[in-house]
């Protein structure tokens, strides 16, 4: 047994971790840009298991870690508390994922659905951090019918989120809500809900 496959699954193990968790995915892929090795981890909501490689092409995240990454995050649950600044940090590592996961969604890839919420094809946004200043910052925009992340500000969208680490959280556990259920109503209800949360975290573009 490698070492990153002892600690994912001592991670998994953890009630702490597995209550994080809850709600941001059912299945998600690590892959480990230092030693190549790819894990699948499956939540099943009271508990989570650990599967060598990827069984299926598909996962609700997909997160490139470094088994400094894994240690550190070892660390933030060992104590059974995750703090301000510890959720901060694991959010993150996590903020370009999400993004990813979200542009995928049928809700982001339906024209009409588009057009009701008004969603733009290009705009930025930026995770904050518990000092309240920008930290990682991202443009995302969709050009010949394919979204794309980017790091980094570019262009001049009209529209730019700014989120807290909660706020994020909130917005992935209500999308993977919605996507699980995959219904009209599950989809209708997450559009009211984020119209009015996109004009929350809203901040003028500068000219």
């Amino acid at each position: 047994m490698s070492e990153h496959l002892r600690q994912l699954q001592a991670l998994a193990a953890e009630p702490a971790a597995v209550a994080w968790f809850k709600g941001l995915f059912s299945e998600a892929h690590l892959e480990f840009t230092d030693s190549g090795e790819r894990f699948t981890i499956r939540h099943l909501g009271d508990r989570a298991a650990v599967l060598e490689g990827f069984e299926r092409p598909d996962a609700n995240l997909v997160i490139p870690m470094r088994g400094e990454n894994l240690a550190n995050l070892t660390a933030i649950f060992a104590d059974g508390d995750v703090s301000a600044a510890e959720e901060y940090r694991i959010v993150r590592h996590m903020l370009r994922p999400c993004i990813e996961a979200a542009v995928k969604m049928p809700i982001l890839n339906n024209e009409m659905l588009l057009k009701v919420l008004r969603v733009d094809d290009v705009w930025q946004q930026a995770l904050v951090d518990p000092e309240g200043e920008e930290d990682v910052r991202m443009t995302v925009q969709k050009t010949g019918g394919r979204w794309t992340v980017t790091p980094g500000y570019h262009g001049t969208p009209r529209r730019r989120l700014r989120l807290a680490a909660p706020q994020l959280l909130d917005f992935q556990r209500r999308l993977f809500e919605a996507d699980s259920e995959n219904s009209i109503g599950g989809w209708v209800a997450l559009a009211r809900w984020y119209v009015d949360w996109r004009d929350q975290v809203t901040v003028p573009v500068p000219s």
